[in-house]
Parts: C-alpha cells; structure tokens; sequence
C-alpha cells in the first residue's frame, strides 16, 4: 500500500502549494489520507491538507451536496474545512482529487465543479486513481468543464492501471437480491469532525502511527487489521507499524459495497453498521479464524465487525488525526 502511495504521488512532488486533497467516501478516504501522508514524508512537505467527502451528518451545513448516481449509497456530502483551514482552502493552488477507480468520471467532475468557486487561486486540478477507465474523448470533457469559467489551466490524470470497457447482455445472467437498507434510517451525529471530514493539515514529516502493545498477539499468528467504514486511515498506519513491528498482517476495512460471490471474492459477511444508521456493511473475504483480529473504529462499537470464531480486540481512534502518536 504505501507503494502505491508513493507511485501516485511520484508526479506531484513539486506542483504549487497549498495543496488540498480530497478523497471521495467510502473507497478513497484512505487512499487519499495516504497519498497526502506520503507526500509529507518523501518531499517534506508542510503545505498538504487532506478532506474527504463522507455519508455522515454532522451539525454543520455542507460546503456541498451531490449524488454519485450509479453508485449503492449516492449521497455526497463535502463539509466546510475547519475554521483554522478556511485561508490555506481558499490559497490551494493544487487540487487533488482521489478516487479508487473512474468509470465516468461525472462524480470527481460534480465535486470538482462544485469545489472551484471556493479556490480563487487554483492553477491545477490533479485527477488521481488506482484505475482510470476513460478515454481521452471522455477525459477531455471532464477538463472542458473544469476550465470553463474556471481561472485553472491545467488538468492532469494519475493512474497505474488505464483501460477502457464496454458490456454486452448476457440473457442467461440472473443477478441475486440487492440489499434494502442503503438509506440511512435513523440521523445519529456518531461521525466525527476531526478525522478528515473537515479537513487535516498534514504534519511535515506525515502522521505518526498509532501502535498498540504487541504482548497481545501471541508469537507466529497472522494479525488482520480491520478498518470500519469511512475510517480507513487510521487502520493502516496502525497495521504497517505492527508489520514494522515484525507481525505478518493484513489489513481491509468493512464496506457498504455488496459484492458477488466469484473471482477473486471467495466469501463475505454482513456486519453491523458503525454508525448507527441502520445501512448494510459487509466484509469480504472475512480473517480466518487463525488470525488475531483488529478492528478500528472512530467510535466506540461494542464489539467485533464480524464473528469468525477468532481473537479480537477493539481499537477506538482517541485523537485527532495529527496526534495518532498517543
């Protein structure tokens, strides 16, 4: 992982700063938290903050609201940075947006449009993916509509896989039941405010990791780190410091995307929802029970994300992202 980090982030060391990052929910928040970590440490840089859009109420008015329309859970909402971030958001001359994979791009296009009447002093919108699926018709447009009325001048993309794709029916196929419970039922303010929702300075240097007392996994067992919903970040750090710390870990995070059975998925569980909303979560290819498990959550939820017969303990991120050292 922190590979790919560095990789995506190899073509961005010396773009113009301030730069704000912002990762889209569920799927990037960590992936965004880790290019801008990674550009921190390799280029010491003290001019990177980190956002990420969230399906999370909190008590303040969103800075914006849109809709990834082919997506199980569609809602998008973009929150004002903190009031210590406003003049550093408002000085961005590079504007990262991550995602896990483009298959339109209208979704990163919707937040970018939305995002650009806050940055007057824009020069550069940097398109960043594991995957990137368009086309260099369809990348055009996206940068038309970025540059219209916009004082940006240049568009880049970053990707380490580049395709395209096209699907033919198949009359035989008989997809199985989607889930019900992908609108939040119940409005509880569990999300937190100072993990990214509302922006992060990064520290020069990136973010220290998390570590807890290695006497709790017993000698030779795999550990599998397990991240909840949108906190994703956390979870890494924590689980390349246990590596570091010379365990054999692995790490993944719960998810409200359903996945079918096949190919690489050999089996998923569903899990509770960690923030109370009574949405589905599920976890694929669940840690043996071999495994001592890790769960990370920014909140408390008493209990396992999932029950595979194996160890768990229960972390709760307690600071603010900067301050993860305690």
């Amino acid at each position: 992982m922190r590979e790919t980090y560095r990789l995506l982030t190899q073509d961005l060391a010396d773009v113009p700063g301030p730069v704000w990052i912002i990762g889209m929910a569920e799927t990037a928040t960590g992936l965004a938290a880790g290019l801008a970590d990674t550009l921190a440490r390799t280029c010491g840089r003290s001019d990177v903050s980190i956002h990420h859009t969230t399906r999370m109420p909190l008590d303040l008015e969103p800075l914006a609201q849109f809709s990834e329309s082919h997506s199980h859970a569609p809602s998008h909402l973009l929150y004002p940075p903190h009031p210590v971030l406003e003049d550093t958001f408002r000085a961005t001359r590079t504007l990262v947006l991550v995602d896990d994979e483009i298959s339109t791009g209208k979704t990163l296009a919707e937040l970018a449009i939305r995002v650009l009447p806050y940055l007057p002093n824009l020069d550069r919108v940097a398109i960043v993916s594991l995957v990137n699926w368009l086309n260099l018709v369809s990348r055009q447009g996206i940068e038309n509509g970025l540059h219209c009325g916009s004082q940006c001048t240049e568009t880049s993309w970053h990707a380490l896989l580049e395709g395209t794709f096209r699907f033919e029916p198949d009359a035989a196929f008989r997809r199985g039941d989607l889930p019900a419970n992908v609108e939040a039922t119940s409005v509880r303010q569990w999300a937190r405010d100072d993990l990214g929702r509302c922006g992060v300075a990064v520290p020069r240097g990136g973010f220290r990791a998390p570590m807890i007392d290695a006497g709790n996994f017993t000698q030779g067992r795999p550990v599998a780190v397990v991240g909840t919903g949108e906190c994703a970040f956390q979870p890494f750090l924590l689980a390349e410091a246990l590596e570091l710390a010379g365990h054999m870990v692995t790490m993944q995070c719960t998810s409200r995307s359903p996945v079918l059975i096949g190919g690489a998925i050999e089996a998923t569980l569903i899990c509770p929802d960690p923030y109370g909303q009574s949405v589905g979560y599920y976890l694929h290819n669940p840690p043996s029970r071999h495994c001592v498990g890790v769960s990370v959550s920014e909140r408390d939820c008493g209990g396992p994300p999932v029950v595979t017969g194996g160890d768990w303990l229960h972390c709760r991120v307690t600071d603010p992202l900067p301050g993860l050292g305690d």
